[in-house]
Formats: C-alpha cells, sequence, structure tokens
C-alpha cells in the first residue's frame, strides 16, 4: 500500500493527443533481474536496437545477462485482480493494495522437454520483457534511472504445463505465473517498434541445449554425436551444419580446438560432418597420448554447448 503525502494534491491528467500503446503480447523475454555481478539487467533506449543487440543478449556468454525468449506466443492474458478494500459496516471501503496480476501463455506444439527448462526458472529470480505483434518491448522503470528494466515476476509461481493433443486441440505448453507483488502497473513503460531496427524481434527464440555422445576417441581422431534431446528418444534431435571454427577450447574458448584435460592445453582441431549420420562428426587432430581425457565442445549463436561438458572421451 502506497502512503499518502499530505503536501500532495491532485495530479495532472493531461497526456499528448496520440500516445503509443501496446499491441496484443507474443512473446516473452526472460531475464535474470540481477546479474552475477551485482548490476541490474536492462535495455538502455540510447543503445543501438538492431539484430546485432538482440544477437549478443540471447548467446550473451554469462548466463546472468543472458536473455532467454520464449518464442512465439497465443492467447497471452496479464490480468490483475481486484484491489484488496477493507469494508466496513456502513458499506464504505478503504483501499490496501493492489491485486496481484497473473499471466498465462500458450507456446504451440511445444515438447515435454522444452516444460521441463522453463519449469526449472522456478529456482531463480527473473523478470520479463514483453514483445507484442508490432514489435514494441514492454518493461518497468526504476526511480532515477532512464533505462528500461525487467518485469519482476514472482519465480515461485512460473508453471509450464503440457497440454496432449486431442481429437481439436494440438499439444501446447501453458505457461503460468504471477507479477512480483511490489510491480506497478503505474510504472510500465515501452520501447516503441519505431525505435527499433532489428529484423524481427516477435520471433526470438532462446538458446538450445546441446549434448554430445563420444562414439570413439582414438589417438588422432573422436567421432561424436551432437543432438538436442527433443522428440524421439531413439535418434533426438540431430545438431547439423557445424564446421570446424564451431569447435571451441572449454578452457580458453580458442576456436577450432578442444581441451586436453589431462595436459592442461588446448588441442587444435579440424571438423568434418558425417554424409551418413545426421549430426555425427570426426575431429581430427595430432597424436596425443593413450589414456589422456579430451574434452569437446561447441560455440554457435542459437546453440549452448554448456550441457556437453563433463562427457569426456579417452584416447585408447
Amino acid at each position: 500500500m502506497s502512503l499518502c503525502s499530505c503536501d500532495v494534491s491532485l495530479q495532472n491528467t493531461g497526456s499528448p493527443s496520440c500516445s503509443p500503446i501496446m499491441g496484443v503480447a507474443a512473446n516473452f523475454i526472460l531475464v535474470p533481474l540481477i546479474a552475477n555481478d551485482g548490476t541490474f539487467n536492462y535495455i538502455d533506449p540510447t543503445a543501438t536496437l538492431n539484430d546485432a543487440y538482440f544477437t549478443a543478449l540471447i548467446n550473451e556468454a554469462d548466463d546472468s545477462k543472458r536473455w532467454y525468449p520464449t518464442g512465439k506466443l497465443k492467447n497471452v492474458t496479464t490480468d490483475r485482480a481486484d484491489p484488496i478494500l477493507e469494508t466496513f459496516e456502513d458499506g464504505s471501503s478503504v483501499f490496501i493494495r493492489d491485486g496481484i496480476r497473473n499471466f498465462t501463455a500458450m507456446i504451440i506444439k511445444g515438447s515435454f522437454e522444452l516444460a521441463k527448462q522453463f519449469n526449472a526458472n522456478r529456482c531463480s529470480t527473473f523478470g520479463i520483457f514483453i514483445v507484442d505483434l508490432d514489435g514494441n518491448i514492454l518493461g518497468t522503470t526504476k526511480t532515477g534511472s532512464n533505462y528500461l528494466y525487467p518485469i519482476a515476476c514472482d519465480a515461485a509461481t512460473f508453471y509450464a504445463k503440457p497440454v496432449f493433443t486431442t481429437d481439436t486441440t494440438i499439444q501446447k505448453i501453458m505457461l503460468m505465473g504471477q507479477w512480483d507483488v511490489l510491480q506497478k502497473d503505474d510504472d510500465l513503460r515501452m520501447i516503441s517498434a519505431s525505435s527499433i531496427s532489428a529484423a524481427n524481434i516477435v520471433n526470438l527464440k532462446g538458446l538450445m541445449n546441446v549434448y554430445t555422445t563420444i562414439v570413439s576417441t582414438s589417438t588422432t581422431t573422436m567421432v561424436l554425436d551432437l543432438y538436442a534431446k527433443v522428440g524421439n528418444i531413439v535418434t533426438n534431435y540431430p545438431i547439423e551444419g557445424l564446421v570446424t571454427a564451431d569447435f571451441v577450447s572449454s578452457d580458453t574458448g580458442s576456436t577450432s580446438k578442444m581441451y586436453n584435460i589431462t595436459d592442461a592445453s588446448d588441442v587444435t582441431v579440424t571438423a568434418a560432418e558425417s554424409t551418413t549420420i545426421d549430426g555425427r562428426y570426426t575431429l581430427t587432430y595430432t597424436a596425443q597420448t593413450v589414456a589422456d581425457v579430451l574434452q569437446p565442445l561447441i560455440k554457435k549463436n542459437g546453440l549452448d554447448g554448456v550441457t556437453m561438458l563433463g562427457t569426456t572421451g579417452t584416447v585408447i
């Protein structure tokens, strides 16, 4: 409940004859409220808001500063419950506080694996930017700042519910949750699409986790399968189209490398994609010592190879 000041009169009610308004919400961008270095995450309206800007945030190496878009949403609602009032015997009431604002949305054809990823966010502290169909971005302000911050959410209420296909409906994920109790509608502002030069932020997607199975590791070659854990458990979803420069050292991040854990050194590799088995790659390198442990890793926009860490090959 906001305390009233005895020194303030009524507020002015004038507004421009044409004020931009939000359209139909179409994408949520989940963002940690505070990065690991203690700074708030925000959008600086004076930045050049182009494709490179948004691509960099989605692929940010520091996951506490990264953006996590939901992708295209349907049937988004953000209704605020009626305010809490105290009612007296004479029928009069006093405002106590705002009701809670709930949100729901659908991800059409969303997988069960994706729902699992969303539900893990209940262990985080995050907010959302809301992107509408016109490409406007809705966020919130802070006193004394000109930046646009993510709308604070109550992470404990965040839930992704898989919904099965029926005779008349398609499989989907229902996203639901609540805004933080302290998040006020009064503080909402937006960055208009006219100030954004990105191609299509409505369809922004988050990173996809990449997993690996080491098929074989010899003194000069490693054969590995790369895939996302989606859909058919027999084949999963193969990661195709990678080139040598997409393989990096897990220690230094250098491209065209992998890491020899035993020797604590980078190993230069050349990658060749299989023409017969989707998602299979052969890494070729100078001779390594038998029993050395090698760690492969990839880094490419749209993919997160961190889930590969810990899956290693031992030279035989």
